[in-house]
């Protein structure tokens, strides 16, 4: 079997007890039969009836949640099942989290959920992202897989996307995001009238490239889109309406995101977005590493290759929210903190992960909004 990844997953350690947003508390939990039966057997160690803390809901079973805090979470925000029986006791929910795995044909590809603040944070720290691919001596599987021709396409398409973010420096987020979306486009064109012979979009690849298009394209990206026509945009679709889950740091900040968009004129506004993009800087590295880790572990989507679009505007509206929610807190605190854009980021990508009701609002709201194309992908780009 082969296996695909970046560095970040194999890097990642969970901090346990030091981490300022568990993943024990406010989630849904599910719990394997398996794991169930360990703890039915093992109540007297655990000091607590099965009964107590999971509930069986038709096949499937979850844990019953004490004031949004798992029973087994506890003062000091550590899992009493591996203080008290071990690490093998854990659900397979509670022991991959934030590990994901996706199978295609004889490759596994690897990802990490963001929803978990020290991704986030290890993410922030590296200098720069690598994709690791190995071999190990696993069997391949004996059925063929029916979609490889589309997966190797796909995936063929997410190399060239992420190698924009990685490997062009001198160009602006505006314009990396909408090349990548432009390439995406003609790429699904291509899938609709059948064709998925990669080298029929190297072609259009290579134009952009001629004579310094891109470069000169780049200039006219960075101010295709007014703050003006921007600030009216973010108090039409109101994205965050519905929130209604997260940390307590998070719910606070979208009230005030509410408040500040109800109370603030056009000239307050452009004056907060020139401080934030200040403020911002330091971050702008971490932003393109962000598009890069998110196009490669939510955009393929086989064998819906056309889903592909939706994931990667997705990706672009949780990437406004950041930056929305960013900008108040940057107003309120004067600066940007590194714990602040992390509790930011990790709650939003909670919600797109786990929340299906949150996330189908947001793709209403942008084809609602006719956030479908280039212009509208450019809105939600700071």
């Amino acid at each position: 079997m082969n296996f695909l990844t970046v560095d970040l997953y194999n890097d990642f350690q969970c901090v346990a007890g030091v981490c300022p947003d568990t993943c024990c508390a406010g989630w849904t939990i599910n719990m394997d039969d398996e794991t169930y039966r360990k703890m039915e057997e093992n109540e007297e160690i655990l000091g607590i009836s099965v009964s107590d803390w999971i509930i069986k809901n038709g096949e499937n079973r979850t844990v019953r949640l004490d004031h949004r805090r798992c029973p087994m979470l506890d003062e000091h925000n550590l899992c009493k099942v591996v203080s008290r029986l071990g690490p093998e006791y854990l659900s397979r929910t509670c022991a991959g989290y934030p590990r994901k795995q996706h199978q295609y044909g004889n490759i596994i590809e690897g990802y990490l959920a963001f929803s978990c603040p020290e991704v986030v944070a290890g993410l922030m720290d590296k200098r720069e992202l690598q994709f690791d691919f190995t071999t190990d001596r696993n069997p391949d599987p004996e059925e063929p897989y029916p979609y490889e021709q589309l997966y190797l396409y796909e995936s063929a398409v997410r190399n060239v996307m992420v190698d924009i973010f990685q490997n062009s420096a001198e160009l602006s987020l505006h314009t990396k995001v909408a090349f990548a979306f432009d390439i995406l486009e003609k790429a699904i064109l291509l899938y609709k009238n059948g064709q998925t012979d990669f080298c029929r979009l190297e072609e259009d690849i290579a134009w952009y490239f001629q004579d310094n298009r891109l470069y000169i394209m780049d200039a006219g990206l960075r101010e295709a889109v007014s703050e003006e026509s921007r600030y009216h945009f973010l108090q039409k679709i109101q994205l965050l309406i519905d929130v209604q889950n997260g940390s307590e740091l998070f719910l606070e900040m979208v009230r005030q995101v509410k408040e500040y968009f109800s109370r603030n004129d056009l000239e307050q506004y452009l004056d907060d977005v020139q401080k934030f993009k200040r403020s911002q800087s330091i971050y702008q590295d971490f932003h393109h590493k962000y598009w890069m880790y998110r196009i490669f572990s939510d955009l393929i989507h086989v064998p819906d290759f056309e889903k592909a679009k939706e994931n990667y505007l997705c990706i672009a509206a949780g990437f406004c929210l950041a930056q929305i929610m960013a900008l108040v807190a940057c107003r309120k605190e004067g600066t940007l903190e590194k714990e602040t854009y992390i509790c930011i980021l990790s709650n939003i990508s909670r919600m797109m992960e786990h929340n299906k009701t949150f996330k189908e609002t947001v793709v209403r709201q942008m084809d609602g909004n006719h956030i479908n194309g280039l212009a509208g992908l450019l809105l939600l780009v700071f």
